[in-house]
């Protein structure tokens, strides 16, 4: 009976020990995301070079946004600057 005892204490501390583990990596992750969603969105331009474009459509701007994740995080105000900063790029003109 002891020796079953022993057995069972074994694996519960090992349990207990694969929680911790999974917990504290649960929170780093999460931290890490967080941490990498304060900084905001990234700019980044790239130019393209089409070989028929037409005179008309040189300089051209096209402005594309993805992943922002809008919900509970993200307040109004937020929304409010990033439209500022798009709508300085003069997208479509």
């Amino acid at each position: 009976m002891i020796e079953r005892d022993t057995y069972l204490q074994r694996q519960v501390q090992c349990a207990r020990r694969k929680a911790t583990i999974l917990v504290a990596l649960t929170m780093l992750l999460v931290s890490a995301a967080l941490l990498q969603g304060a900084e905001g969105p990234i700019d980044e331009h790239v130019d393209v070079y089409l070989k028929d474009l037409p005179p008309t459509a040189d300089g051209f701007v096209i402005v594309q946004v993805s992943d922002l994740h809008v919900g509970a995080v993200i307040s109004r105000r937020f929304m409010e600057r990033l439209v500022e900063r798009l709508n300085a790029l003069n997208a479509g003109t």
